[in-house]
């Protein structure tokens, strides 16, 4: 279970995340990158059910916008 403290530094990882990979251009090396940093950031969380859904969020919102382009 993810503590309050560990919790808002997720959301900031993952806000950085999103911030970080938001309007680049969409290539194959863009997308691995942001799997690996996710993978990552899954990682540094203990691999916690919250960390997975919050990252897998931030992507899915980036392959939204994505496609809307």
């Amino acid at each position: 279970m993810i503590v309050f403290l560990e919790a808002a530094r997720l959301f900031r990882d993952s806000w950085g995340l999103y911030r970080k990979y938001y309007g680049q251009e969409k290539d194959r090396e863009m997308w691995e990158r942001l799997i690996e940093e996710a993978d990552g950031l899954y990682a540094k969380y203990g691999k916690q059910p919250f960390a997975k859904e919050m990252i897998a969020a931030v992507i899915s919102e980036v392959e939204r916008i994505d496609k809307r382009q």
